[in-house]
């Protein structure tokens, strides 16, 4: 069996068909979600006819001419298959039509229906969750047959008094609301991601309280299973970074700790705590030893893999990279056993292509991508370096400084030869004095450690070679660290996972055998843990850049390896090339100055962008947790790297040339720690008055900014901000007296740019608002940023009056929470003819002040049936100096 083939037959079409088809087959489905109409019932017919066209031209001796309608065929059937996901994805959506003013109006139902999957905590352990197929919604007081799935989220998970299980019928008062999170430009749709789990709507029940089961079910089998290891570990693991560490990698549990789970990206090894091919090859192996020491037959042997394999697989619940490596080891364990020859690369592209016919939005999913990227990779590139380098050292290992001598004409033969012989010279007439057998022994042990160590660096490399667009796609960060660092973390990776696998079964036989096992594997999982958190280089962001870019560089690398010659150091400088693309921001040219409202939940985060690029983020938005030492690490509300930062990059910001903080309340200020540690600042503005008032954020974020060397500057009547294309003017606080409330201390900025000017309120009242008005500090404006998210004690009729806005922007959260918007002020709003954006509605809205005019765009859509209008223009007339208003939706 041969997994690592020759370089030059990688690529070719002869060696590998499925891989060339699969392919087409997902620039397909590509296409066809970019096809507004297709016809589906002739794209059918012409399905028979393109393979017909095949067999003609096969049958009269034309392979490339066959070839290319199997190949059309393959593309046309991804075609019909994104359009037939399409529609069943509508057909779901309509069933959920007669709860759609529910939903709207954020009120609690009652809902009956049956789990089908193990509850699960959620992020942080906030929430307990599990997929519920309904069957019946109570609309009106009557029950209604309704049949959908959902994702049930119970929080406050402590109070459960019963035990909630797989199969258990249930009824709970609960809030139904669309796949959604936080909607920011450039970020993958929610419900993609939840919709290839078929889940068409989300429901939140506040406490267990509110659920009944109606019909108990048994805890099955791997229930109790992963109930009986989970209680081990929680008992034999004391320290709480270790025991998270081994519950991802013995039961496939996401690590639910913000800081740690930043420190393995930031180190570049926080794929090694997701099940993968790693994990589950190392279970075969391990079962593979005991049935070779028990010498059975080797069809029982393979039957009883495929037991192990399958149970393995349903154990830690199957993922993306799960069902990856189940599905090739699946058909490389049936090769072995018929004694057929397998490509790796064939049949990870069976692999792929099978879960894209059970799934075809999984193409979209980032999980999907990297995880065939990654081994796709290993299967193309990695074989020209197997061959150029390790094999060679090897092979030289073997014979230097000995009498052997190796003839072969193939060239990792030579390259061999060649290390040998430039060893042997250097032994001549450097060290000729020293015996054979020590100087053998040195290049041996160096040979041999060579190897070793460039095998998984050139692997690394060879990885992010096709990761690394997909990873600058999604804003991922590029971590150096793992240069270093993978080599140690995986001498201490597999012992970990040997004594956790060899606890599993011991759980059930023998309790202080797997409670010592458990022990060792938890003391392990602590020098792991302190290994990633002393990784000594910092993260580098990565950019998009356009796709023909990507494109081209894709290409020359697949070019490169099908048809180069003495190719491994052109293919390293061009994929070190390609990295270096990545991490070199796109060029930007100069614009038209802008305004984004990103949409960060219940909190507030405004960019500004100047003419040549300058850039100044208005709050942050978050809500940190404080421990006894006033410590924001680790809270579950900083959405710095999971919001603002890919916000940021998509957005070309590679610098913050500054923060302005409008008061120091957790929801506008709660993000900037982690902005701090993660992402370059120049300056922070704060409220003069807010700061003397001292509050315990205050002090936190100051001690953070002076270990970071960031200034920060208190601000006040009648100071400016510089930004080139922008003038902004601070109208409050008058002076550095501080209010009792700290809404009321928040920095109101005046901005004028390209003839439009805006207004930002941070969370000023009503009371602060007539003050300003009576100081004669407000004037009219085109944009108003609405005070306090819309809440009912802002936004006053004084306000409206004085600055007579055209738009009127507000950041919130859903209404249910906190009424944001009020309806008054919504009212208030339409009376005055103000039009206006809600984040939770719109998602983020973005301004641009060009020659005169505003214009208004939402460009992210909430569901993949949206298709966004052309651009509306209409005339303004809210104001005395009418400007024409552009509005894309």
């Amino acid at each position: 069996m041969n997994t690592v083939p020759e370089p030059t037959s990688v690529l070719s079409v002869r060696a590998v068909p499925i891989f060339w088809l699969f392919l087409v087959f997902t620039g397909g489905i590509l296409a066809g979600g970019s096809l507004p109409v297709l016809y589906l019932p002739a794209a059918a017919a012409g399905l028979p006819a393109l393979l017909v066209m095949g067999l003609i031209c096969r049958r009269r001796g034309q392979k490339r001419s066959a070839l290319l309608c199997v190949g059309l065929a393959v593309g046309v059937a991804g075609m019909i298959l994104e359009k037939w996901e399409v529609s069943r994805y509508s057909a779901a959506v309509n069933t959920l039509a007669p709860l759609h003013g529910v939903m709207e109006r954020g009120d609690a139902v009652r809902i009956e229906g049956r789990t089908i999957e193990i509850p699960y905590h959620g992020y942080e352990r906030e929430a307990l969750q599990a997929r519920v197929r309904v069957e019946n919604v109570w609309i009106g007081g009557r029950p209604q047959p309704l049949s959908f799935t959902t994702l049930l989220r119970v929080y406050q998970p402590a109070q459960f008094t019963f035990t909630w299980s797989e199969g258990d019928r249930i009824q709970f008062l609960a809030r139904l609301t669309r796949p959604r999170w936080l909607r920011n430009q450039g970020q993958n749709q929610a419900a993609i991601y939840y919709w290839n789990s078929n889940i068409v709507c989300l429901c939140a029940c506040k406490t267990p309280q509110l659920v009944s089961v109606v019909e108990d079910h048994p805890p099955g089998l791997r229930h109790r299973l992963r109930a009986t290891v989970d209680n081990a570990v929680e008992g034999a693991v004391s320290e709480s970074g270790a025991r998270k560490v081994v519950r991802a990698l013995l039961l496939g549990i996401s690590m639910d700790d913000a800081t740690l789970r930043s420190a393995y990206v930031d180190a570049g090894l926080y794929h090694l705590l997701v099940i993968s091919g790693l994990h589950v090859t190392l279970v075969i192996g391990l079962v593979g030893a005991v049935l070779w020491l028990l010498r059975l037959p080797r069809t029982a042997g393979l039957v009883i893999l495929f037991v192990c394999l399958a149970g393995y697989a349903e154990f830690v619940q199957p993922r993306i990279s799960i069902l990856r490596a189940v599905i090739i080891i699946t058909i490389i364990l049936v090769s072995k056993g018929i004694d057929r020859p397998v490509h790796l690369l064939n049949v990870t592209a069976l692999a792929a292509w099978l879960l894209l016919l059970s799934q075809p939005w999984y193409v979209h999913d980032p999980g999907f991508q990297l995880t065939f990227a990654a081994v796709f990779a290993l299967a193309i590139v990695y074989p020209v370096w197997q061959h150029s380098v390790i094999a060679p050292l090897h092979r030289a290992a073997v014979t230097v400084c000995t009498t052997q001598v190796d003839l072969a004409a193939e060239p990792e033969h030579v390259r061999a030869r060649t290390i040998r012989f430039t060893l042997e010279r250097i032994w001549f007439e450097w060290f000729p004095r020293r015996k054979r057998r020590r100087v053998r022994l040195g290049y041996l042990l160096g040979l041999r450690l060579a190897a070793a160590v460039l095998a998984p660096l050139l692997a690394g490399v060879a990885v992010l070679a096709f990761t690394a667009p997909i990873l600058a796609h999604i804003h991922a960060p590029l971590a150096p660290a793992s240069v270093i660092l993978m080599l140690p973390a995986l001498l201490i990776l597999w012992p970990i996972l040997i004594v956790v696998l060899l606890a599993m079964p011991a759980t059930l036989i023998w309790e202080a055998a797997a409670g010592w096992l458990l022990q060792l594997g938890g003391g392990l999982a602590a020098a792991l843990n302190e290994l990633v958190q002393a990784a000594p280089l910092a993260p580098r962001w990565l950019y998009a850049w356009p796709p023909a870019v990507v494109g081209v560089h894709l290409v020359l690398l697949l070019l490169l390896v099908r048809y180069g010659r003495g190719r491994a150091l052109t293919l390293l400088a061009l994929i070190l090339a390609g990295l270096w693309c990545w991490i070199t921001p796109v060029p930007q040219s100069e614009g038209a100055v802008g305004l984004s409202m990103l949409d960060v939940g219940e909190g507030e985060a405004i960019l500004i962008r100047g003419r040549r690029g300058e850039s100044l983020l208005v709050d942050t938005g978050g809500w940190p947790v404080f421990g006894d030492e006033a410590s924001v690490a680790g809270s579950r509300g900083d959405l710095s790297r999971r919001v603002i930062i890919p916000a940021l990059l998509n957005q070309g910001v590679t610098i913050l040339d500054a923060v302005v903080i409008t008061h120091f309340d957790f929801d506008h200020c709660g993000s900037l720690p982690g902005l701090i540690r993660s992402f370059p600042i120049r300056r922070v503005y704060c409220s003069a008055s807010d700061w003397r008032r001292q509050p315990l954020l205050a002090q936190e974020l100051a001690r953070q900014l002076q270990t970071a060397a960031i200034p920060l500057i208190p601000l006040s009547m009648p100071d400016r901000i510089d930004l080139p294309g922008v003038d902004l003017d601070i109208l409050h606080p008058a002076g550095i007296t501080a209010a009792a409330e700290g809404n009321a201390n928040s920095l109101v900025i005046h901005g004028r740019s390209g003839g439009c000017s805006f207004l930002l309120t941070g969370d000023i009242d009503a009371r602060t608002e007539g003050l300003l008005a009576a100081a004669n500090r407000l004037q009219p404006v085109d944009l108003l940023k609405c005070p306090h998210h819309g809440s009912r004690t802002s936004s006053s009729e004084t306000l409206l009056q004085t600055t007579r806005p055209a738009l009127a922007l507000i950041s919130a959260g859903p209404p249910w929470r906190f009424s944001h918007p009020s309806p008054v002020v919504v009212d208030r709003l339409n009376r005055w003819g103000v039009r206006w954006w809600s984040t939770y509605r719109d998602g983020q809205i973005s301004v641009r002040f060009r020659d005169n005019r505003l214009e208004v765009e939402c460009p992210v859509p909430d569901t993949p049936l949206d298709f966004p209008p052309p651009p509306l223009v209409i005339p303004r007339t809210s104001n005395a100096s009418p400007r024409e208003i552009s509005f894309a939706n």
